[in-house]
């Protein structure tokens, strides 16, 4: 999903390792992503942390959380955005790769 999102807006996701997650993440499944644009003028666009799988005492729908949104402050340097994408896909098994579920593939629009 993200390699077509970076071929079809120009972003590059740069997933961040386990130990840039220390303190920073809500669950062990959560991952975050930096956001950058192919564009070296645009440079870094902002977070995306990803929480795709379903567990016990998470909810049972879909939705996107805007953490901190981005803005410019009044001495012209960048706050940039954190946004969160809370799912419960099927979680791939040890033998099985995650297959989405129509129901699953309705609820992941593309991004506007």
């Amino acid at each position: 999903m993200l390699r077509i999102f970076e071929e079809i807006f120009g972003l590059e996701f740069v997933q961040m390792t386990d130990k840039d997650l220390e303190g920073i993440t809500w669950h062990e499944d959560t991952s975050l992503y930096q956001v950058w644009n192919d564009r070296p003028e645009d440079g870094f666009v902002g977070y995306l942390y990803l929480d795709l799988h379903p567990r016990e005492g998470k909810y049972g729908h879909a939705a996107n959380f805007n953490i901190q949104p981005g803005f410019t402050k009044k001495d012209g340097s960048r706050h940039y955005p954190v946004t969160a994408l809370v799912c419960n896909f099927s979680k791939p098994t040890k033998d099985n790769p995650s297959m989405l579920k129509h129901d699953e593939v309705v609820s992941f629009p593309p991004p506007k």
